[in-house]
């Protein structure tokens, strides 16, 4: 079989096609090529996304983290979750030194509001879907941590952050980080 480099080559070799048919193979074609130089790969995402969690790794002081497998949505749009690839995701795990399940298995609350408190963990992390322009990255990452306050015995902090990245020489780095939400 022979390999097509553009959807015209493939079209040519196939005029009796109508014109929907053929919308719809350029199509596929588009999907299928990465787009102009800067765009965003397999290997920017994984690259972007252990970025991200060593950064957020490093300004933790706690001990057991939890990483949820789900690619939550912005906290400015109403997405439901979806589940990040598995290899993407034991990968992130094994970087952050951390377990992987959704935060609701270790998340425990009573009866008076806002005393909830993780459960068999110290923290939990959940990361957005990898977002890029160019040279340019954001992740929106959700992070729980166990606190103990004077009131009770322990309390959950919730910080939203967007990590906002930056492709130089080849390699993201993370440039700084914007506060979105912490309780």
């Amino acid at each position: 079989m022979r390999s097509h480099n553009s959807p015209d080559d493939f079209l040519l070799e196939l005029p009796e096609l109508g014109h929907i048919a053929k919308i719809v193979i350029m199509c596929a074609f588009a999907l299928a090529q990465p787009a102009a130089i800067g765009a965003q790969t397999a290997a920017d995402t994984a690259e972007i996304e252990t970025s991200v969690v060593l950064h957020v790794r490093s300004a933790m002081t706690v001990g057991l983290v939890r990483l949820d497998p789900r690619l939550l949505g912005d906290a400015y749009d109403n997405q439901a979750p979806v589940m990040r690839p598995i290899a993407r995701t034991l990968a992130l795990a094994r970087v952050l030194g951390a377990s992987v399940g959704p935060l609701g298995e270790r998340l425990v609350c009573s009866r008076t509001p806002g005393k909830c408190h993780l459960e068999g963990i110290d923290a939990a992390i959940a990361l957005g879907d990898v977002r890029t322009r160019g040279d340019s990255a954001s992740v929106h990452v959700t992070i729980w941590q166990n606190t103990i306050t004077r009131r009770s015995a322990a309390q959950i902090h919730i910080r939203e952050v967007r990590v906002l990245l930056l492709r130089s020489a080849g390699v993201w780095r993370v440039m700084r980080e914007v506060g979105i939400r912490e309780t």
